[in-house]
């Protein structure tokens, strides 16, 4: 009730009015069960620092994601390889094996409270991955399935609990946009409003 009255706060009436909008919208209010994860991370259906499609990255640890969201804690981190079989027609993309994988020191994990909210733990498995190497192959699975369904690349936050996999949510790769020129590169500093080679 009273995050869908928070519409008719001040501030909210005022920005509807400014913008001729209806004060009275209609509005609804989702109210999404919370998954007590044994593991849960990011997953990008690309690399995220050059966009390079052959490759899908994975982080984890174990507890709910706000620990990887955070950077609170360091999370292990896995690189698939994607084999990209494209013909006239479309492009198809599958998991071909784990290509990397480093293990975070994971110090510190966040779960839900028996009595409300979450709270912090030390971990107390750090030398092994947080997901299994079965579970890292499906959650590819299903990361590529999200990429096509969008036809972009995404940024995808994750659970497992019980061997069930959750995906919480997903959002285009933003990063990737941000590609400057060699001139502008050499040229940062030159001012301090961002150029462009003409």
């Amino acid at each position: 009730m009273k995050c869908w009255s928070s519409q008719f706060s001040h501030i909210a009436y005022e920005y509807k009015r400014g913008y001729g909008q209806p004060i009275n919208s209609p509005m609804a209010v989702v109210i999404q069960e919370m998954i007590g994860c044994e593991s849960a991370g990011v997953m990008f259906t690309c690399d995220p620092i050059t966009g390079d499609e052959r490759f899908l990255e994975i982080t984890g640890n174990y507890g709910l994601g706000e620990s990887v969201v955070s950077a609170s804690s360091e999370p292990d981190t896995i690189k698939l390889s994607v084999n990209i079989e494209s013909n006239s027609l479309s492009k198809r993309r599958h998991i071909n094996r784990i290509e990397s994988k480093v293990i975070g020191r994971k110090k510190t994990l966040i779960k839900l409270s028996e009595s409300g909210g979450t709270v912090e733990e030390v971990v107390s498995d750090t030398s092994n991955c947080c997901v299994s190497d079965q579970d890292l192959m499906r959650l590819g699975d299903i990361g590529l399935k999200i990429h096509k369904h969008y036809g972009n690349a995404r940024d995808i936050e994750w659970g497992v609990k019980g061997g069930q996999i959750f995906m919480l949510q997903s959002r285009p790769v933003t990063n990737l946009d941000n590609s400057y020129t060699d001139y502008e590169i050499m040229h940062e500093m030159d001012s301090p409003l961002e150029t462009r080679e003409i």
